[in-house]
């Protein structure tokens, strides 16, 4: 019994070794320090948009327009990802997004914020990179593991700032946000000098003639398509999950959460600050227990058990109307979906090969974005239009979807 005991730690201890070095360290700690910046801003968002002039279902015009945007971006962004290596486009990108922070600071309406964030999320065409680099630095036998701590790494500064965030914003008003954007930007050049430093390549290939813009756009397009048909069938249904049943009940909460919370339930920011990091607080730690049985309970159990949880979450807030129901969907939506993204990124990761994970990652994350982007539109109009002042019919929808994504997922992650 001890000698297994003993086995066991060491293996974590392995574990624990390498998701603290190498690249899959740099990414956390930089993830961490944009997660400063990040956790001050993003529960703001939306509120910063209506003080720039927008109503409810311009809001999620706003967010459809960024990831439609993203969307377009991904393919292309796969597609170098594979051909010039990871570090490559990661380290430069980073700096340029970083710079759209201290933009978003002095915009003067909610049309200019449009377009800046429309050109902001074209930029983000790397983000599959950081996922890829991840995957290529870690061994199958701890990578779901890996996957979920740097999901959850990134949230740790969301159990400190999120309140601050808000205090900002109701003490100074609209300035409390763009001094949030100012101070957002400045962390993340930090943040990029140490990519710069330290990220090192995992993809050996030979220079080939120099790429152009144009053909590189052409050819990941065409090359998606041909890696689409090759796919195995069980790739292209969970694909389809993501692209129609996933996105519901985020959408609700990173869009229109922090207005639901202050219109509807009278919470204000600074509380509604406290409930993300007391969400954050229990998630983490939640996450943290499960995180050793991540990579030896069957993938389809780990995505498709948790998503009852969220339906039951939000069919709670539905029939209560209350601060604690809300404060409880928050805790089990945000404790749910590391775990659910890293089964599924997972098997993934399982089941495509070293020199295709870039594109089949792209193509992952363009179709979750378009599915996003999709629901923005739905969820405003059944939360803003459908009974104007009565945003409860969304509240059902998405208490609805995740029974279904359930069921789903576990038969397709057979």
């Amino acid at each position: 019994m001890v000698i297994k005991v003993w086995s066991r730690v060491k293996e974590e201890l392995a574990c624990l070794r390498y998701l603290t070095k190498g690249n899959v360290g740099v990414i956390a700690l930089t993830w961490i320090l944009f997660g400063i910046g990040h956790s001050l801003v993003g529960p703001l968002f939306s509120r910063y948009i209506k003080m720039l002039g927008a109503g409810d279902f311009e809001v999620s015009l706003v967010r459809m327009f960024g990831l439609i945007a993203l969307t377009i971006a991904l393919i292309p962004g796969g597609y170098l990802t594979d051909k010039l290596g990871r570090r490559s486009i990661i380290v430069p990108f980073t700096f340029i997004v970083v710079l759209f922070s201290f933009i978003y600071a002095i915009v003067p309406n909610w049309k200019v914020l449009l377009v800046i964030w429309f050109i902001d999320s074209l930029f983000h065409f790397y983000v599959p990179a950081l996922s890829v680099i991840i995957i290529d630095s870690l061994p199958p036998e701890v990578r779901a593991r890996g996957l979920a701590f740097t999901l959850i790494v990134p949230s740790i500064p969301w159990l400190i700032f999120p309140p601050i965030g808000g205090y900002l914003s109701e003490l100074y008003g609209i300035n409390g946000i763009r001094l949030a954007y100012v101070i957002d930007g400045l962390i993340g050049l930090l943040a990029a000098f140490i990519r710069f430093k330290l990220l090192k390549e995992t993809l050996s290939h030979e220079r080939g003639e120099p790429l152009r813009p144009l053909r590189v756009i052409i050819d990941s397009y065409k090359d998606i398509i041909k890696i689409i048909a090759n796919l195995p069938s069980r790739i292209k249904l969970l694909l389809i999950s993501r692209l129609a049943l996933l996105p519901y009940p985020y959408v609700f909460l990173e869009t229109y959460g922090i207005l639901f919370a202050e219109e509807y339930l009278d919470i204000g920011r600074t509380t509604y600050g406290a409930f993300i990091s007391i969400s954050t607080a229990i998630s983490t730690i939640i996450v943290l227990i499960t995180l050793p049985f991540l990579d030896i309970m069957p993938r389809r159990y780990l995505a498709s058990i948790p998503c009852l949880l969220q339906a039951l979450a939000f069919l709670y807030l539905y029939i209560d109307k209350s601060p604690l129901s809300f404060l409880v969907l928050m805790i089990v939506q945000y404790s749910i979906m590391p775990i659910v993204t890293s089964a599924i990124q997972a098997y993934i990761g399982d089941k495509t090969p070293l020199d295709l994970r870039g594109r089949v990652f792209a193509l992952f994350r363009v179709v979750s974005t378009l599915g996003f982007s999709l629901g923005n539109p739905l969820i405003g109009y059944l939360y803003s239009m459908l009974i104007p002042g009565n945003p409860y019919p969304a509240v059902f929808l998405c208490s609805l979807t995740p029974i279904i994504t359930s069921l789903y997922l576990y038969y397709v992650m057979r």
